[in-house]
């Protein structure tokens, strides 16, 4: 009895140190990270880490985090960040976000709410601690802008995991459900109030290839860049208003684009017209983009514009439609 006594009193005194060490390691990491963000040109502070969860769990806490970059006008705070995991499987990670917390967009300070907002991630056991998989999920999100304008969200889900195989190639979903403006912003966007108070869809489905995989080594140096982009589809719909894409691209290493996407639209004038109102399309040059979509649209027997957005050479076009430079992925 003796014994078995002194093998538990050992084997407690040794998972002991094994969390207070591992707690320490953590500890340590998260402030390096910090000082390593703020070395790179970055905002990065916190009011204080702690790490608690003694002795099954690792839960770092940083309090009163905030990271930004000045430069690019974008930013992000919150009153605390949580990171759990257990302490016999540190390879699964569980991040957790506040109720409330601050964007910066653009110049721009976004507050955002929400009911749970949670990201789980794993990585492959080993030294390079390689993604394996990663998913986010947020419920009752409610966006608000200094100008007024209010955007919710019934649930944000945004799932990322390797694909099989060989390779840096990664499969990427989003959904967005419910998404629905505020009252000042449909106002602006649905002047008439046609539309439903909330979007029926707005879905992602891509494979993205990567010149590195992502693992540690991807936060030492630069980040691992697309190489080609596979995608499956996109799709939003909004009331009568549909519109849906899928095809490929490729990046080159000056990281311009070059491929094809297919995209088709149900009521492109109303799409059109949204886009002007959000901003996204400019009132001087609608007209000119209306004229070019309705020629497009002449051979439709259904009323379905289906047009491809190609990208070659530096340019971009939609259909025979010049937009200008392709972007740099």
């Amino acid at each position: 009895m003796r014994w078995l006594l002194g093998a538990v009193v050992v084997a407690c005194t040794l998972w002991g140190g094994y969390w207070f060490a591992g707690a320490a390691a953590l500890k340590r990491a998260a402030g390096e990270a910090f000082a390593g963000a703020a070395a790179g040109g970055l905002r990065a502070t916190h009011a204080g880490l702690a790490v608690n969860g003694f002795p099954n769990r690792f839960d770092l806490t940083a309090t009163a985090p905030e990271l930004a970059h000045p430069l690019a006008g974008i930013g992000w705070s919150a009153p605390f960040f949580q990171v759990l995991a257990l302490s016999y499987q540190p390879n699964h990670v569980i991040a957790v976000w506040p109720a409330s917390q601050v964007v910066e967009l653009a110049g721009e300070r976004v507050e955002v709410t929400s009911g749970q907002m949670r990201a789980s991630l794993v990585v492959t056991p080993g030294t390079a601690l390689a993604l394996d998989r990663t998913a986010f999920v947020a419920e009752e999100v409610e966006l608000s802008g200094a100008g007024g304008w209010r955007a919710r969200l019934a649930d944000v889900r945004l799932a990322l995991r390797a694909a099989p195989g060989d390779g840096a190639r990664y499969d990427l979903g989003v959904a967005l459900i419910g998404l629905a403006p505020g009252a000042g912003l449909r106002d602006r966007l649905d002047p008439g109030q046609r539309l439903p108070a909330a979007a029926e869809a707005v879905a992602l489905d891509v494979e993205i290839a990567l010149d590195a995989p992502l693992d540690r080594h991807a936060l030492q140096g630069p980040p691992p860049r697309p190489r080609r982009i596979v995608l499956r589809e996109a799709r939003a719909v909004w009331g009568g208003m549909a519109l849906t894409a899928s095809g490929s691209l490729h990046i080159g290493l000056d990281g311009l684009a070059e491929g094809r996407i297919d995209i088709a639209a149900d009521d492109w004038e109303g799409l059109l017209a949204l886009a002007v109102r959000a901003g996204l399309v400019a009132e001087r040059v609608a007209p000119t983009y209306a004229r070019a979509l309705a020629a497009m649209d002449e051979g439709s027997a259904d009323g379905r514009l289906e047009v491809p957005l190609v990208m070659s050479g530096g340019r971009m076009r939609l259909g025979p439609l010049v937009l200008g430079p392709a972007p740099r992925l």
